[in-house]
């Protein structure tokens, strides 16, 4: 007879219900930072040291792109070495050919290394490509205080008054730019490198935070394939190795279009949105046609403008047919005419009129038209940059003990986003994922267990 007390269960754990107001799924969107123009530090103009060599690997590391980036955007450094006893003054003269009026209010970025401790002073100096002297040129002062040997960033901001003025100062051209870097500091060696200008702050924008919250759920499988062996135990096929999410979703940041692969923010800040009216058709006193005046049409719209008479008998026979001509053609009861200042250059007045026949005037007619938007951000679907955006993923799991798993995917893909309009409020939006392995690491994703209640302490 079988001994009942001997007989245990284990203690278990199970998933906790999913807390919809607190749970998230966390995005971080990754685009390479590069700049619009650089010079490479081994194409010197001149220097002013006892020795300068230019050294292919002695590399800053990239800190701009500090999330990863595909392929090296830094190059190698052009080092000058100076001898004395006290501080010494040395420096280098580079050239860009360039159109400099792109960034003459941007950001001027470089690497300089420093071989010995100590305060320096590292002035950089821009003028026109054909100003070699620097004759006319503006000057800005940065300090370094070395605590180590090795590379420190420098950021220009174009943008800013600069520290000195030589001559008439800096006048930006198409030709490019002659820019010189000097140290002031102790004795020893320093270098440049690496150097980048870029036409607007905006353009170092990067590593944006994406969140979906109000959760249903985050779903997936990891599957693997196994291979049939005669004479061994079958093994798993590594190449077959499959891991995806499925993201349920009721809210999430209003950044989230950049999930989207094919969507990419553009620099058009002018637009537009439907605008519907109902309006009485008044009398043009020059022409003697009825017209309507709407100063807020957005004129860039060629299209989207819908006219109906007020008529509840005859709905079908009420809608409109538009005219296109930039001169005012004799109308029928059922016709109307668009004039604005892009179709006709006589035209004085902002947005668009449309004309009527004048039988039509005193009638009320249901108007929809293009209306021009105060602040607007735009956004471009295209193919074309779809693997120049990386992401990485994050988000927690809760047992039922009180332990909080973080799970991370440090390279994801999204391959299906929701588009959809709905009718219903607070409609649910699904996403779908595809991990890939980490280039470093070769993993998929990592869990880190963390006790919730030591961590309260």
């Amino acid at each position: 007879m079988s001994n009942c007390k001997a007989k245990r269960i284990a203690q278990k754990v199970s998933n906790k219900k999913l807390d919809q107001a607190t749970a998230e799924v966390a995005f971080t969107v990754m685009e390479d930072i590069d700049a619009c123009a650089k010079i490479i530090t081994k194409r010197f103009k001149s220097t002013e040291a006892d020795s300068s060599v230019f050294s292919e690997t002695k590399r800053p590391d990239d800190l701009l792109n500090i999330c990863g980036t595909f392929g090296c955007k830094n190059t190698g450094t052009l080092l000058l070495t100076k001898a004395g006893s006290e501080d010494v003054t040395s420096s280098a003269t580079f050239t860009s050919s360039s159109d400099a009026t792109e960034y003459v209010a941007g950001v001027a970025y470089y690497y300089v290394y420093i071989g010995q401790t100590g305060n320096y002073t590292v002035t950089t100096t821009i003028g026109d490509l054909t100003d070699e002297s620097l004759a006319n040129a503006d000057s800005y002062e940065t300090a370094i205080n070395a605590t180590h040997a090795g590379f420190y960033p420098v950021t220009i901001d174009l943008s800013l008054a600069p520290s000195k003025t030589v001559g008439t100062g800096w006048v930006a051209t198409d030709s490019g730019v002659t820019f010189k870097v000097e140290f002031k500091g102790p004795a020893g060696t320093v270098g440049v490198s690496s150097i980048s200008f870029f036409d607007e702050i905006e353009d170092l924008e990067g590593n944006t935070a994406v969140r979906l919250g109000c959760l249903t759920g985050v779903d997936g499988e990891d599957t693997l394939d196994t291979l049939e062996e005669a004479c061994q135990s079958a093994q798993y096929d590594e190449s077959s190795t499959s891991v995806e999410r499925t993201i349920t979703a009721k809210s999430w940041t209003p950044n989230f279009l950049l999930l989207n692969p094919l969507v990419r923010k553009g620099d058009e800040t002018d637009g537009w949105f439907f605008a519907n009216d109902k309006k009485v058709i008044a009398k043009d006193e020059a022409t003697g046609y009825g017209v309507l005046h709407f100063a807020d049409m957005y004129i860039e719209e060629c299209g989207h403008i819908y006219v109906a008479l007020d008529d509840s008998c005859n709905i079908t026979d009420s809608a409109m047919s538009r005219v296109n001509n930039p001169n005012l053609m004799k109308l029928n009861e059922r016709q109307f005419q668009v004039i604005t200042m892009k179709q006709n250059p006589e035209v004085t007045y902002n947005g668009g009129k449309i004309y009527f026949d004048a039988s039509l005037i005193g009638k009320t007619v249901f108007v929809s038209y293009p209306k021009e938007a105060l602040e607007v951000e735009t956004y471009h679907a295209n193919s074309s940059f779809v693997n120049d955006r990386r992401l990485k993923m994050a988000y927690t799991r809760q047992l039922s003990d009180g332990v909080i798993e973080m799970l991370e995917y440090p390279s994801v893909r999204i391959t299906s986003f929701p588009m959809a309009v709905s009718a219903t409020e607070n409609s649910e939006l699904e996403f779908s994922v595809k991990v890939s392995r980490d280039d470093a690491t070769k993993d998929f994703y990592t869990i880190k267990r963390i006790n919730s209640e030591s961590y309260l302490l």
